[in-house]
């Protein structure tokens, strides 16, 4: 799949050879920047805190995409 176009600039989509097939929520592929929502499936709750953290495979999706190039933003779900 690629990235539909939303406006002039940015993408909204699922996977592109742009990120080496890893799928984005907002993208612009020209500048390499991205905003991603990060639902309660991309967290764990810390049982003695009770903070949410970062799971496993949302932190290796952000570091390959670091790796890529790419500047992404990250949106928590607990945060709105």
């Amino acid at each position: 799949m690629k990235f539909r176009r939303c406006s002039s600039r940015i993408w909204v989509g699922s996977t592109s050879s742009n990120t080496g097939g890893i799928s984005l929520d907002l993208a612009d592929p020209t500048s390499k920047r991205a905003i991603e929502v990060d639902g309660p499936s991309h967290y764990l709750r810390d049982v003695l805190s009770g903070d949410y953290v970062v799971n496993g495979p949302t932190e290796f999706k952000a570091r390959l995409l670091r790796c890529l190039g790419w500047t992404v933003a990250h949106v928590a779900f607990h945060e709105w």
